[in-house]
């Protein structure tokens, strides 16, 4: 009994988040970001540990809407981003995650802490194609 109770408050849960932000207008969801990260980014990673890969440039292109939705980079790499202001996370399916912000309208940097506790920096410029 108890767990179809979490069950079924688990299932609230979701179709409360699902149905709230359906009901956000456009503009009420975009206010939440400063600037627009959709689009394709060239983004340049230097890693703190010497046993890790060398500095690496590659492409990640964001779709959904300013604030949140997924990626895909040039490495086949997937993942969710959130942004808050000027505030960037991005979420790697494998457990990495950049943390960050705009520093520009069309530049971002911040931290890598990847999925085994290794750490780096990381920054991006926006394709102007």
């Amino acid at each position: 009994m108890k767990n179809k109770l979490l069950i079924f408050m688990m299932i609230g849960l979701i179709f409360g988040f699902l149905f709230h932000n359906g009901c956000k207008t456009e503009e009420e969801t975009e206010n939440g970001a400063e600037y627009d990260i959709t689009g394709t980014w060239q983004v340049t990673t230097t890693w703190s540990s010497a046993t890790l890969p060398a500095p690496g440039t590659y492409s990640i292109t964001f779709s959904g809407t300013a604030t949140n939705g997924t990626f895909f980079n040039s490495n086949n790499d997937i993942g969710t981003y959130l942004v808050i202001g000027t505030v960037v996370q991005l979420i790697y399916s494998r457990g990495t995650v950049y943390t960050g912000q705009f520093t520009s309208e069309t530049t971002m940097e911040g931290e890598i802490v990847g999925s085994f506790g290794d750490t780096g920096t990381w920054s991006a410029t926006k394709s102007t194609q």
